[in-house]
Order: structure tokens, then C-alpha cells, then sequence
């Protein structure tokens, strides 16, 4: 039973961090959400920002101010370490890792109902999640 629990938490946790890229997706949500009171101005190289504002963190800028995109920032920006990048990135790497540990932490099904009781049990919990932090933050 205590690995069900502890699957039932991370499937929710993943579904708070989709719920997070979900605020961060677009400016109108954004705009009106929590995340906005925190960070009223973005500027370059801020990690909270919708992602229209925060694509450029992944990549480089020059003196001069313009941003370049196709050179990486910093090592790896552009692709594997682009969680650590902004908001939006991060919160969509958040979501994949705590989908994958959720899966490994979730015993294997032993009778055909347990396959609908767990996959329904994953939608809740993860939809739980996603509607939390939408009804908190958003």
C-alpha cells in the first residue's frame, strides 16, 4: 500500500508542475496569475517570465544586447539543461521527471483491475495537481 501513496504524491506533484507550465505558457495567463505579482518587470536572463518572455535565457547575448539564438547561453541551454533556464522549461522537466519516477515507484498491476485502478488513479491524482495550482496560483 505505502508504494501506492508515494506514487499517488508524485503523480500529483507532476501534475502541480504542468499546472505551473500551464500558468507560464502564455502572457494572458501569466499575466493574471501569482507569478506576475512576483516578478512585475522581466528582464533578460530572469528564470520567471511566461515563455514568450523567457525563450531568450537559453541562449546567448552579445555586447551589444541582441540575443542570439543557436548559441547556447551556457552549456547545454538549448537541450538538456534548459529546465534550469526558465519557468515554463522547468516546470515542463519537473512534470516528465516526476511522470517517470511515479511510473518506476508504481508497483506492477497483478489482475486486470488494477490496470483501470491505477490509470485512473494516476488521472486523478495528476489532474488534482494541475486543478491546485491552477486554483492557488492561476
Amino acid at each position: 500500500m505505502k508504494p501506492l501513496i508515494v506514487a499517488a504524491v508524485i503523480f500529483a506533484l507532476s501534475g502541480i508542475a504542468s499546472g505551473i507550465a500551464d500558468i507560464a505558457s502564455t502572457p494572458a495567463k501569466f499575466n493574471q496569475s501569482t507569478f506576475r505579482k512576483w516578478n512585475p518587470t522581466f528582464e533578460y536572463g530572469e528564470y520567471i517570465g511566461h515563455k514568450d518572455e523567457t525563450w531568450v535565457n537559453k541562449w546567448a547575448i552579445n555586447e551589444s544586447g541582441t540575443v542570439m539564438p543557436g548559441t547556447n547561453g551556457f552549456f547545454l541551454s538549448s537541450t538538456a539543461l534548459v529546465g534550469f533556464t526558465d519557468l515554463w522549461h522547468g516546470a515542463r522537466t519537473a512534470m516528465m521527471f516526476l511522470l517517470f519516477l511515479g511510473a518506476l515507484v508504481l508497483p506492477n498491476p497483478q489482475k486486470w483491475w488494477q490496470y483501470i485502478a491505477y490509470y485512473t488513479g494516476i488521472i486523478v491524482c495528476y489532474s488534482s495537481g494541475w486543478w491546485l495550482v491552477n486554483l492557488a496560483l492561476g
